[in-house]
């Protein structure tokens, strides 16, 4: 009767009853268990009886939903942010010569050797610039865009400056890099000018000069790599030749002398020079920007600061005046000019000598010398002995000059 009573029990209060009683296990079976479990998690059997295996997904490793912490939480996952601490961002600037056919279409590969790590055989895409832009952008204002374009191919265009970014562990000071592309056709044949790799974070900078057809036709050498070596002062040069600006200012400091009548109501002006045969134009010191009413007073320092080209380097000034005026005459102690495109460099030029018609020998105008150690510049005093011979009438009441003619 006991059997039976139970054959007429209804299955749906069996089930609950059978799942809700505990029981004892071992530690062996519960570790049984959980293996079993994480297997049946990872494993995917189909109708056909083949099988095949899932990764696991985790919302804090995809690198799409990097945005969506960004913007929700106002910081990056932490597996993103430990990862970017080891990182670094290095952006690439690819400079294509402006000559004919200089571009190509070709696929770009870098390779990057430095003192701690190495980067081989780097393939350079738009993918490389979206997605760097977009870490860039992560990491200095809290969020990024989006990019949907499929579209990651690159071409190098004449004349063209190309900027793409990559993100691999700290290579240390970078002593050379392999430039190749895969262009096997003449139309293909590319000539770059110049490879910068800037450490993001650092800033510190590496300039490759090339200026090498990478081609299999003439005018290459039949090679599509070269191997290349930072150069610190071509870059220097380069920057000096086509980055530098037109114009800049000058801030002119004027001294004027101690002796009597030293001062001037003439208009002054100065042309500077270049080491390279550059010079501006005539350029007047009118108004002082220390607020002097009077400039060029005696014993009077006065500074001014006026526009002109930028020539480069500075060697010489010549300084002069109209001679107009009540008292024309001018004894100029020294002027002291700054670029204030490189403010940190100062010229430095002594005078110590009259410009003026009636005083010396009559010159308004002077071309001084630049220095830019203020020691250079300096005048020495040198003691002169003059002895007049012992004949009769060799004495003289004119004017006497001297001039000295050194090895410098």
């Amino acid at each position: 009767k006991a059997t039976s009573s139970y054959q007429f029990l209804p299955v749906v209060n069996l089930v609950p009853t059978i799942i809700n009683v505990p029981v004892q296990q071992s530690k062996k079976q519960q570790q049984s268990h959980v293996v079993r479990d994480e297997f049946r998690q990872e494993q995917h059997r189909p109708s056909r009886g083949t099988s095949a295996f899932i990764p696991k997904y985790s919302s804090f490793d995809d690198p799409h939903m990097q945005d969506y912490y960004a913007r929700k939480f106002g910081r990056r996952p932490k597996s993103v942010r430990s990862s970017a601490r080891s990182d670094t961002l290095y952006r690439i600037t690819v400079k294509t010569a402006d000559k004919k056919n200089a571009g190509t279409n070709a696929k770009v590969f870098l390779s990057i050797f430095g003192k701690k790590d190495k980067v081989c055989r780097k393939l350079l895409t738009r993918e490389h610039m979206l997605r760097g832009q977009s870490q860039l952008a992560l990491s200095v204002n809290g969020h990024s865009k989006t990019y949907t374009d499929d579209s990651y191919n690159m071409e190098y265009t004449r004349g063209a400056t190309d900027i793409v970014y990559i993100r691999c562990r700290e290579l240390g000071v970078i002593h050379h890099i392999v430039l190749e592309h895969t262009g096997l056709l003449i139309e293909q044949s590319w000539l770059c000018e110049f490879i910068l790799i800037t450490n993001v974070r650092t800033g510190r900078q590496w300039f490759f000069p090339c200026n090498k057809w990478l081609s299999l036709f003439e005018p290459g050498d039949g090679s599509l790599s070269v191997q290349l070596y930072p150069n610190d002062r071509a870059f220097e040069n380069d920057l000096r030749n086509k980055f530098l600006p037109n114009n800049t200012e000058y801030h002119v400091t004027v001294v004027t002398g101690t002796p009597n009548g030293a001062g001037t109501d003439s208009r002054v002006y100065i042309t500077l020079f270049s080491d390279d045969g550059k010079r501006t134009e005539k350029l007047q010191l009118q108004t002082p920007i220390n607020k002097n009413k009077n400039p060029f007073e005696r014993n009077q320092t006065d500074e001014f600061r006026i526009a002109g080209d930028y020539i480069g380097e500075l060697v010489k000034i010549r300084v002069e005046h109209d001679n107009t005026g009540r008292a024309p005459g001018w004894f100029l102690d020294r002027i002291v000019v700054t670029d204030l495109y490189e403010p940190k460099v100062r010229y430095y030029a002594n005078c110590n000598k009259w410009l003026a018609k009636d005083e010396d020998d009559g010159q308004i105008s002077r071309d001084l010398k630049l220095h830019k150690d203020i020691k250079s510049g300096t005048t020495n005093k040198y003691k002169v002995t003059v002895y007049t011979g012992n004949k009769v009438g060799a004495g003289t009441d004119a004017d006497v000059f001297i001039t000295i003619y050194g090895d410098s």
